[in-house]
């Protein structure tokens, strides 16, 4: 007979995988998503490197930094848009990207 311990020992790595795979489909990214946001909101420019400042904002969240640090960061490297348009950046990104 198999106690406790043993079960435990044993199924732990499947709970690991398996929250590792859910945890991974909720962080699935969708480009398409996020880049028909940045449309709405008016503003154009290369794909790859808006997908890749989607990115960057959601790093940064994670590390700590709040929406609103994030819009003045990216209104402050963009100076052409006005920080509605910034926050409206740093939502898409949330919401298509960080998990």
């Amino acid at each position: 007979m198999i106690s406790a311990r043993k079960l435990y020992l044993l199924s732990a790595p499947a709970i690991v995988a398996t929250a590792l795979t859910v945890g991974t489909g909720v962080a699935v990214a969708d480009d398409d998503g996020y880049l028909a946001q940045i449309k709405k909101i008016g503003l154009t420019g290369d794909p790859t490197g808006l997908i890749q400042l989607g990115h960057l904002i959601c790093a940064d969240r994670a590390n700590g930094d709040t929406p609103d640090q994030l819009a003045q960061v990216v209104q402050k490297q963009n100076p052409g848009i006005s920080l509605s348009d910034a926050t409206g950046v740093v939502s898409a990104a949330e919401s298509n990207y960080c998990p």
